[in-house]
């Protein structure tokens, strides 16, 4: 009877580590995606003009078009035009933005601040709310002549 306990006893030791190993991989697993997210996004965003390059002139964002998107003219030199796209197609196709931005199965805030007096010029996406774990990211960029930096916000 004793043996059978301590077998029991084991046995549930075993199952709980096991448990407790497992939720901690898929919490390691889902905060290494939503940094792969968050870096890809604001590279994509502030590096790269976006597929076609000119995808803020056609008015169009549905489940094909625009294949990716960038808000820059050259890399590290925003376009006002696609910022304020942006923020149009996020209001109506949030979910056809995300994908189009790599975040999949996370949500994400996108903020464009001055440098020079911290003044938010653009902001799209849904904030995270404050109970949630967030990876935020961070890339500096022109806008009109005006360094800005571009932070993304990656969150669950």
């Amino acid at each position: 009877m004793i043996s059978i306990t301590a077998f029991a006893l084991i046995l549930t030791f075993i199952a709980l580590a096991w448990s407790d190993l497992e939720i901690r991989r898929v919490d390691a697993k889902n905060a290494q995606e939503m940094d792969f997210a968050g870096r890809n996004a604001v590279w994509q965003l502030t590096q790269e003009t976006g597929r076609p390059a000119n995808w803020d002139l056609a008015g169009v964002f549905n489940d094909t078009y625009p294949y990716s998107i960038g808000l820059a003219d050259t890399p590290g030199e925003l376009n006002r035009r696609k910022l304020q796209n942006l923020s149009f197609f996020n209001s109506s196709n949030y979910e056809e933005l995300k994908s189009r931005l790599g975040i999949g199965k996370q949500d994400f805030y996108l903020q464009v601040q001055n440098l020079a007096d911290n003044v938010t010029l653009y902001s799209t996406g849904i904030a995270a709310p404050a109970e949630k774990e967030s990876s935020v990211f961070e890339n500096f960029a022109v806008l009109d002549d005006e360094v800005v930096i571009v932070r993304v916000s990656v969150w669950k």
